[in-house]
């Protein structure tokens, strides 16, 4: 939240004795390790990632957008979700230049999650905001959003697979 209330972080980073980061592109990074898993669950389940649908939800965002850019070309359908559909639209406008075999949607509705075979929750509520009716049969959802984004009626739902994210040890001695 720094990069909220301290200038994108600059304020913070100028007073402190060691370098500063808002933190989202770090996040952005450690999913890179998480699309692959996603992707061989998918493959697990005889669905083929350029055959499946991904949306993100929380596409407004630094995490959420850097997500976005990952699957899109590696995915048939991607749905960006968010409260800002201008700025939705801004960003689908890229991601069809970029990745042409890839229909790109904007939703600023939860409920198109319903179509999507893999969501990836990425917000930076503090309530969740993924319930079971949002999400379909055999849905897998990785979960960046710390507090959670999935509501825990949904780490019950069959079928459903909740992956959380948004954790990260680091390297070395603490």
């Amino acid at each position: 939240y720094w990069s909220v209330v301290g200038n994108k972080g600059q304020e913070v980073a100028a007073r402190a004795p060691l370098p500063v980061t808002n933190g989202g592109a770090y996040t952005a990074g450690t999913v890179q390790q998480a699309v692959p898993i996603v992707f061989a669950r998918l493959r697990e389940r005889g669905l083929a990632p350029d055959r499946a649908v991904a949306a993100v939800v929380g596409a407004n965002g630094v995490v959420g957008f850097g997500i976005c850019r990952q699957l899109a070309g590696k995915v048939a359908r991607l749905i960006l979700i968010g409260t800002d559909e201008q700025r939705l639209e801004k960003s689908a406008a890229l991601l069809r230049k970029r990745a042409a075999g890839t229909q790109v949607e904007v939703s600023i509705d939860l409920s198109a999650c319903r179509e999507a075979d893999m969501v990836f929750a990425a917000t930076s509520t503090i309530e969740p905001v993924l319930f079971p009716q949002h999400l379909q049969a055999n849905a897998i959802v990785y979960d960046l959003g710390r507090p959670a984004d999935v509501a825990e009626e949904v780490l019950h739902l069959p079928g459903v697979t909740v992956i959380p994210g948004g954790i990260v040890r680091p390297p070395g001695e603490m």
